[in-house]
């Protein structure tokens, strides 16, 4: 499978992420990074202002597993610093995501993910195997041992599912 299409179907099955959460309140933690469910609310807000939508109209499943595959980009340790990532945003036609600071989190997630796309796809199998990821089961299943890298995949067609 083209990894072209492999990262849109994880990003469009990431409403279906799970795992262990340690409290109730932690909405994802990858590599020690966590990520609270406050957190989701205040980037979910942020992009729905940058957007001029409502924050219903934001999926929360969408902005963590889009989260989650940001870390799974920064696990590559590629040299690329937010300017770049916000230059790339800019070319991809998504700088108004970094238009206002509580979406910034989610917008650089975002340029990661579009970038995983030019990465190997057994390299990014192989790198999703080696995180640590706990979620939140109301964001369903995290499945690195599978080509989607989500449990259940949403169609391949569908760039993102963080916005309806």
């Amino acid at each position: 499978m083209k990894l072209t299409r492999l990262v849109p179907a994880a990003v469009a099955a990431v409403a279906l992420l799970a795992g262990c959460s340690p409290t109730p309140g932690t909405a994802l933690i990858v590599d020690g990074n966590r990520y609270t469910e406050g957190q989701v609310d205040q980037i979910v807000d942020g992009c729905a202002e940058a957007l001029e939508i409502t924050s219903d109209q934001i999926r929360r499943s969408g902005v963590v597993g889009t989260l989650l595959l940001g870390e799974l980009f920064d696990s590559f340790e590629a040299d690329v610093s937010d300017e770049d990532l916000e230059a790339a945003a800019g070319q991809m036609g998504s700088q108004q995501l970094f238009d206002v600071d509580d979406c910034r989190p989610l917008a650089l997630a975002n340029t990661k993910v579009q970038m995983l796309g030019g990465l190997d796809p057994q390299m990014i199998q192989d790198g999703a195997q080696g995180l640590d990821v706990q979620l939140n089961p109301r964001y369903g299943k995290w499945a690195p041992d599978t080509p989607q890298l989500l449990d259940g995949s949403g169609s391949l067609s569908v760039p993102t599912v963080a916005f309806r």
